[in-house]
């Protein structure tokens, strides 16, 4: 993909059919102490290989499973790891003003916090928030898991990311104009042709 300030590879693992209108992008590694999450981002590709063969049909992934190598190194390894000492000293400077230990180290090589450049201009792209189209992402999934499962209500808040069934159900219900288990009544009924529209 490109290499980092500290001379480090960033790859990015691709699985699927390049040609496909739906691409995923899954990244990990992005704060340098969450290193971990690269090996699950990369264990999330194998079970992908292994269930699905060739690929799913008209998706591609895209698997950055080390976003920020240097920051990783900085958190194992200490500032003394990198390779250009002038970014190791700027490192030793920003632990010291901070009082820090070099294993809560989050950023990249040059103090920069990666998260806090993800929400650039996004609104400007989808005309909503970051935070509204992860809402809309989840209470859809929630809609299936709704109206094809007979998960309880309150598990399915959790598996869609909601940390509870009340305000699960608060948000659900302005978003579709009835509660989740409205809606589950009507798919059980027969009555799913509009349970996933939202009312007016």
């Amino acid at each position: 993909l490109c290499t980092t300030l500290d001379g480090r590879e960033i790859p990015v693992l691709r699985f699927g059919d390049p040609q496909a209108s739906r691409h995923i992008l899954i990244q990990a590694g992005i704060h340098g102490r969450e290193y971990i999450t690269s090996r699950l981002a990369v264990d999330l590709l194998n079970d992908l290989v292994d269930s699905c063969g060739d690929g799913i049909d008209d998706v591609m992934f895209h698997v950055v499973p080390m976003a920020n190598p240097d920051g990783a190194v900085i958190s194992l390894q200490g500032p003394e790891a990198l390779n250009d000492p002038a970014l190791a000293e700027g490192v030793r400077q920003m632990l010291a003003a901070e009082g820090a230990s070099h294993t809560m180290w989050k950023a990249n090589a040059r103090g920069t916090d990666l998260n806090r450049n993800f929400p650039e201009e996004w609104e400007e792209l989808t005309g909503r928030t970051p935070k509204e189209c992860l809402t809309e992402i989840r209470l859809a999934k929630a809609m299936r898991l709704l109206t094809s499962t007979e998960l309880p209500i309150s598990h399915v808040a959790c598996r869609v990311g909601f940390s509870g069934a009340g305000y699960f159900s608060r948000v659900f219900r302005r978003r579709y104009g009835r509660t989740p288990g409205s809606c589950r009544r009507s798919a059980t009924a027969g009555g799913l042709n509009d349970a996933s529209e939202p009312m007016e």
